[in-house]
């Protein structure tokens, strides 16, 4: 109970629920309890969880596309029951994501590999330039949209206690464009013969018609081509999801309507290919993001040193262009197979090559 109850209403409680008074913050059922600002050593048993597991994969032989598994289908999996129901500070998810890209680059923890990229630019579908990892500040916001649905939709103790104490003489479910009743221009005029959404059909469909007549254009054509009508009669309207066509709620469809995204490419479409080894699509993921080790790579991010070429009898820089493209055996390699497909190398860019490769 909070530190102001008095020692009247503690003893009281204490008496009727038969369970003894503890100090804030404690833990239920996993989840950290406490009031007051959100701290980051409440969510410490997560962490601690999250590298406990990692410990004993040390040591072992993993490639890239095991680590990459294990991150997915493992460590982040292991956050859900978590983020499910409470909702840690963004530093805590920071340092969860930290965690992750140290073993994604380096299997290990506090290993000094470098890290190509950063970890919010892996989290997105592999056609959007990343590796297919989720941001867990993403599924964090997909959960929470679960649980406002659930908050909507589903009579519960919970909700009811949440309604009474957060909603009283407010309608929860009004959320977004509101009631239509409120929304049409008081100069279209409002049919007050309309009180309930089967006075607009007919038998189990839309009565289009009616509809135009009593809403805006725009209104109307928003409910006709993407709104199913009820098929029960004498129940009470039910709402709809509506990034689903059955209408009912999925944390993927609102993962997917939240996340951050890039423009989707072609290219990686092309190297993403399924069945390919991650390790071998990963390389080539590296290549068309120029993220090696070569001399163009360091020069970038200031690192200026000599650089040689030793693959070649007139050494040129050993830049990502010469490696791969210009220099004389890649050269052959392209002249070779390109050739046999009837494409010319002469005049086209090395990412124009592998794209027509």
């Amino acid at each position: 109970m909070h530190h102001s109850a008095s020692m009247k209403v503690i003893t009281k409680v204490e008496r009727i629920t038969g369970i003894g008074r503890q100090e804030f913050p404690f833990t239920y059922l996993e989840y950290p309890i406490f009031y007051a600002r959100r701290k980051m050593d409440y969510y410490q048993e997560f962490i601690t969880k999250v590298m406990d597991k990692l410990q004993v994969w040390k040591g072992k032989l993993l490639s890239i596309g095991g680590q990459s598994v294990l991150i997915s289908h493992v460590l982040q999996s292991m956050l859900i029951h978590l983020l499910s129901a409470v909702n840690p500070p963004n530093n805590v998810i920071n340092k969860l994501h930290k965690i992750f890209a140290q073993f994604f680059w380096s299997s290990s923890i506090g290993g000094s590999s470098r890290h190509w990229a950063s970890w919010n630019n892996l989290c997105m579908p592999c056609d959007e330039a990343a590796i297919g990892f989720r941001s867990l500040h993403d599924v964090s916001k997909a959960l929470f949209y679960k649980l406002w649905w659930n908050f909507r939709t589903k009579p519960s103790l919970w909700s009811a206690f949440m309604s009474q104490k957060y909603c009283k003489k407010l309608n929860a479910v009004i959320t977004g464009l509101g009631a239509l009743y409120f929304l049409v221009p008081p100069e279209f005029g409002v049919d007050e013969t309309v009180h309930n959404v089967y006075d607009v059909m007919d038998d189990s469909a839309w009565n289009a018609d009616k509809i135009l007549e009593i809403l805006p254009e725009e209104f109307a054509e928003h409910i006709l081509p993407h709104m199913k009508p009820p098929v029960v009669h004498d129940v009470l309207d039910k709402p709809q999801w509506m990034l689903e066509t059955r209408g009912e709620f999925s944390v993927k469809s609102a993962w997917e309507y939240l996340r951050r995204r890039n423009k989707p490419a072609n290219a990686y479409k092309k190297i993403w290919v399924k069945g390919l080894p991650f390790k071998i699509a990963f390389f080539m993921w590296k290549v068309w993001r120029n993220k090696l080790p070569l001399y163009d790579f360091f020069k970038r991010v200031g690192y200026l040193m000599a650089s040689k070429c030793w693959c070649c009898a007139e050494p040129k820089e050993e830049i990502m262009q010469h490696l791969f493209f210009t220099s004389y055996t890649a050269n052959r390699v392209w002249k070779y197979f390109l050739g046999h497909a009837s494409i010319a190398l002469d005049g086209i860019t090395f990412h124009q090559t592998v794209t027509k490769c």
